[in-house]
């Protein structure tokens, strides 16, 4: 989704990983390398690496006093963005229990399912659980 305008982010990890897709999209767009919004936030290429790559959150006041003004977002333009970053800051439901339950690996991908609007999956030689006969179980 390129336009969140009237979005709403079910998942901290959907709205993470759109914010960051978004922010480098802009970036590019604004012609700025990772090396010069590394620059602008006093940071690191790693920090903004992983941002845009959605593995960590935006600061809000990163957004606001550097990265946004640096890349020539109109500020009419920035109430989906912002409000991307206030949810993806948001602990999911799954964030609750220890890594020993759930692994961060995991962890992705259930904040990626809960954000899905639709889940699509093919499998040429297997029926899945909701799909099958009681045929298809016996084998």
């Amino acid at each position: 989704m390129s336009d969140a305008v009237g979005a709403t982010f079910t998942s901290p990890t959907v709205a993470r990983r759109w914010l960051g897709r978004e922010m480098r999209r802009r970036r590019l767009a604004a012609g700025v390398t990772e090396k010069g919004a590394a620059d602008a936030l006093r940071s690191t290429v790693s920090k903004v690496s992983y941002t845009e790559s959605g593995k960590h959150s935006f600061k809000p006041r990163d957004l606001t006093e550097v990265l946004l003004p640096l890349y020539g977002v109109s500020e009419d333009e920035w109430a989906p963005l912002l409000e991307a970053c206030r949810r993806s800051r948001d602990r999911g439901w799954w964030q609750t229990y220890d890594e020993e339950r759930v692994p961060d690996r995991r962890a992705r991908y259930i904040g990626g399912e809960q954000g899905a609007a639709t889940l699509r999956a093919w499998e040429g030689l297997y029926a899945d659980g909701l799909s099958q006969t009681q045929g298809d179980a016996r084998g």
